[in-house]
């Protein structure tokens, strides 16, 4: 149970870094 936890959050984190790099690609577009 507690992994899974653990997982959620990672992806999480993956997922807010990609979304913040691509804000990123649109400001230069």
């Amino acid at each position: 149970m507690y992994r899974e936890i653990m997982d959620i959050l990672e992806l999480k984190r993956e997922i807010e870094a990609l979304s913040s790099r691509l804000g990123k690609t649109q400001d230069y577009l």
